[in-house]
């Protein structure tokens, strides 16, 4: 019965360390979505709004009258909404994986709440996962816990999508400029050559 006892807690806790890695890499990929998508918004925000000389160029009359279509300004617009719902979706992602990772990595739940409350003598307060804030008294732990999950399934796709969006708006939005540039650079390489 010992060695019994023995192998399922080595089981166990070989279990909880691969979960522990797992979810650090998650949060990881979570964490690189976040970024990507920030650095978008914010690479959108200065390098096309604050921006005074790519202001002046876009809002020259005789440069976007050389252009054969000039640049939509919609779907800059649309670029910089996408990057900013892709941040909150994200951050969203990020809160409801760390909600359930703790659940998933404490354990049991009389054990956790014997470690919160019994070694750490009440100095602390439990985590989300373990007791429900008081505006949730009424929401049973498994049915929060299992929205949870199929929330941060959402938010994450969403967020990916969101983010691919941005990138294709800036895309089309910057491809009447990008085309003439690249002609002018061959006719300019064209005649060096």
């Amino acid at each position: 019965m010992l060695k019994q006892r023995r192998t399922q807690d080595d089981l166990n806790q070989q279990y909880a360390d691969h979960l522990e890695f797992l979810w650090e890499q998650y949060n990881k990929l979570i964490g690189i979505g976040l970024v990507t998508s920030a650095a978008t918004l914010g690479f959108l925000l200065q390098g096309m709004i604050f921006n005074k000389d790519v202001r002046d160029i876009l809002t020259n009359k005789e440069v976007l009258a050389s252009l054969q279509q000039p640049p939509d300004s919609n779907w800059l617009i649309a670029a910089i909404f996408s990057a900013g719902f892709a941040v909150l979706l994200f951050i969203v992602s990020r809160w409801f994986s760390q909600i359930l990772m703790e659940r998933q990595i404490y354990g049991r739940y009389s054990d956790a709440i014997r470690y919160f409350k019994g070694t750490l003598e009440n100095e602390t307060i439990l985590p989300t996962a373990i007791e429900l804030k008081f505006f949730m008294c009424r929401v049973n732990r498994k049915w929060f816990l299992k929205w949870i999950g199929k929330l941060n399934e959402i938010a994450k796709w969403l967020g990916i999508a969101s983010i691919l969006f941005s990138w294709f708006s800036c895309f089309k939005f910057a491809w009447p400029l990008i085309k003439p540039l690249g002609v002018a650079q061959e006719s300019i390489l064209s005649w060096i050559f």
